[in-house]
Parts: structure tokens; sequence; C-alpha cells
């Protein structure tokens, strides 16, 4: 097959011919969600300035959303465990997803938990302390990720490798 882009299907191993620009819509949105399912979403692109295939790969935004769930569920105002608990638990929550979702274009997943975060943090923390407004000035992003200890996705990318993760 030289000469011609040649895709592999991750689960077999076996070549098939890329997607052509005349195929369906309804069969490109159908593989784009079966792979979506998997968890991370895994997807052939193409460079355009060299026209070489690469594995681009992002966390799906249906993870993304489950991951903001389990921090919203954990940080709702009847949590009444003591603040050492809930962000040792918040912290096992993104080490964990953080390390699932080591590979690929995280930038804008890990922005967009990281938002999520601080601002459950923050309304969390304000009802907690009773603190008038919307709290930012007590609750700033710097006391939350800096004194209060909370991890922070954008600030660990590059740091070390998702294995050596404590």
């Amino acid at each position: 097959m030289r000469g011609k882009a040649v895709q592999f299907h991750e689960a077999s191993r076996t070549p098939r011919p890329p997607l052509s620009k005349g195929g369906s819509a309804r069969s490109r949105a159908l593989l784009v969600a079966a792979i979506a399912l998997l968890g991370p979403l895994a997807a052939h692109a193409q460079d355009d300035p060299g026209g070489r295939w690469y594995l681009g790969a992002s966390p799906s935004k249906q993870s993304v959303q489950r991951v903001k769930a389990k921090i919203s569920e954990l940080l709702v105002p009847g949590n009444k465990g003591a603040w050492d608990e809930v962000r040792a638990r918040l912290n096992r929550i993104l080490r964990g997803w953080s390390a699932y979702f080591a590979y690929g274009a995280l930038a804008s997943a890990y922005e967009a938990v990281d938002r999520h975060v601080y601002d459950r943090a923050r309304n969390f923390l304000r009802q907690r302390h009773k603190a008038h407004g919307r709290g930012v000035d007590r609750f700033s992003r710097e006391h939350i990720y800096g004194e209060l200890a909370v991890r922070c996705l954008r600030r660990e990318r590059g740091r070390s490798s998702p294995w050596a993760l404590q």
C-alpha cells in the first residue's frame, strides 16, 4: 500500500482505508460516538501543511462532564465534612482523572475542569463561612489553589508523569 494514507483500527491493528470526504456525516458521527464511549476521544487527524496522519486524542465531552458532576456532588452545601477530608477526596478525584487522561491535547479539558473546581470550591467555602457576595475577594484563585492546597490540573501538566503521581 505504498503512497496511500493507511489508518489502523486500534482494536485489531488491521489496516483500513481512510475516511473519504464523500462519506456520510451520519457514519462519521457514529464513528466518533463509538470512540467517545471508550473514554478519551481518539480520532485520526491530518496535519494540513505536511499532509501526515497522526492520532489526535483528547478527553471526550462526556468524560469532562462526568468529572464535573463528581466534583459538584462532593462540593454541595449539605456536605458537613471537615475541609481536610473534603479537599483530600477532591484531590483524589482530580489526581485519578488527570492520570487516566494524561495523553493528548489536554489544555482545554484541564482548563474547563479547573474553572469548575474553582467555582464550586469558592461557592462551597463562601456558604460554609457565610461570606457575603460571590466570595471572590476572600477565596481567590491563589488562595484556593495555594493555601487551601486544592490540586490545579494546569499546573500539574508537565511536572511529573502520571505513574509518578502520589
